[in-house]
């Protein structure tokens, strides 16, 4: 099992990450409570659209299984043709970027926490004839229903970097997941009939890329990229979604934490660090500020007419 890392106490000494005449940043000093705050609503968005289900299959929002952060194989999104991205599930990508602004101290270390869910196909079986047991949507033994659907298992992992040791380079992370299967037998002769429960997951890859930069700011500054993309490589690109699913990576985000550094707000930065903070927050699949492009939202592997941006959509 993971660690549960405490948020280290940062900014203590002001000295050791600025000058004294540096305007100060927002933001108290963070510690294990702040941690496992960030946990509390990291797991609320790790079981967005999975515990609500199943409510109906016939629901529409049960016609989209898996809304929030999916991560299917790249060969077989790039297959599929471009896709007007205006609702949650309404698109999927193979890759997703994360970045953020911090100040840091040269012995600093940054712990990533990758967190997802791996799906996993709930079969309920019905026992036949001569041992043979057959798949049904629902089979009630001793009173409790069993109903056949997708479920999830949450999977973490974690890395921890010196940033001296990054330096201007990336560090890459392999994550690799085998395949599974279990049995659970369900009720006797005395409660009507037997059945088993059979729960099966693919096998999964992905990769998680680290890098660092100097950011825009007068005091220094640096911004975090935090790349994750599945790199399942065998899965044939005419599947359909429901197949495609099973290797793909579900309600994908990572948690960060640093150690002697912190983290600055996007949303409300010290103004010394708002250019900075604005180009972190683009959406992929547009332009950064000031590139000078009428047209702010570029199409699917196209680079933005007129400027050198090379943001794509994900």
């Amino acid at each position: 099992m993971a660690p549960d890392w405490g948020l280290p106490s940062v900014g203590r000494d002001r000295q050791s990450l600025a000058d004294r005449d540096r305007p100060p940043s927002s933001g108290q000093p963070a510690d294990g409570e702040g941690w496992e705050s960030a946990r509390a609503v990291a797991d609320a968005v790790l079981y967005e659209g999975y515990l609500l289900y199943p409510y109906r299959k016939s629901s529409a929002k049960n016609r989209v299984r898996w809304q929030f952060g999916v991560l299917a194989p790249r060969e077989w999104v790039e297959a599929r043709p471009p896709v007007k991205a205006t609702v949650a599930g309404s698109a999927d990508a193979w890759r997703q970027r994360t970045e953020c602004v911090f100040e840091a101290s040269p012995r600093a270390r940054l712990r990533v926490r990758l967190r997802f869910l791996q799906p996993q196909c709930r079969s309920v079986q019905r026992s036949a004839a001569e041992g043979e047991f057959v798949e049904v949507d629902e089979l009630e033994i001793g009173g409790e229903r069993h109903l056949t659907f997708d479920e999830a298992v949450p999977r973490e992992f974690d890395v921890a970097v010196a940033l001296a040791e990054l330096g201007d380079g990336e560090h890459v992370e392999p994550v690799a997941l085998p395949g599974g299967e279990e049995i659970e037998q369900l009720g006797g002769t005395a409660e009507g009939g037997r059945g088993r429960i059979v729960r099966t997951r693919r096998p999964l890859s992905a990769r998680l890329r680290l890098s660092i930069a100097d950011a825009a700011a007068p005091f220094p500054l640096r911004r975090l990229s935090v790349l994750v993309e599945n790199t399942v490589s065998d899965q044939a690109v005419d599947a359909p979604r429901a197949e495609v699913l099973r290797r793909s990576l579900v309600a994908v985000h990572c948690v960060l934490a640093l150690e002697d550094g912190k983290f600055l707000s996007l949303l409300d930065p010290p103004r010394w660090a708002s250019e900075a903070a604005a180009a972190s927050c683009v959406p992929a699949g547009r332009c950064r500020p000031g590139c000078g492009c009428r047209s702010r939202t570029l199409r699917r592997r196209s680079r933005c007419a007129g400027c050198a941006c090379s943001s794509r959509t994900r």
